[in-house]
């Protein structure tokens, strides 16, 4: 989270607690213990420096769309509501 709101596209792991952050508009996934994979990802950035720019700035825009204080405050009272409290 921290990459994308430096706009920064982002390849992580792809795992519980990452995947559901990491859209593929912003940034990559790779199998867990793949390295294969994780090298795949990376050539795709390196070989592309205006998608790195691209991705960048849209990772920047989502990051604060969702996860800015503002938002998350949002998502809290909406699921404090919907649990009747």
């Amino acid at each position: 989270m921290q990459a994308l709101s430096c706009g920064l596209p982002v390849i992580a792991s792809d795992v519980a607690g990452v995947s559901n952050m990491v859209r593929p508009e912003v940034g990559l996934l790779y199998r867990p213990s793949d390295t294969n994979d994780l090298v795949d990802k990376m050539r795709i950035l390196v070989c592309s420096p205006q998608e790195i720019v691209d991705w960048g700035t849209r990772a920047r825009r989502y990051a604060v769309d969702n996860y800015a204080v503002a938002e998350t405050v949002k998502s809290y009272e909406f699921l404090i509501h919907s649990m009747g409290v």
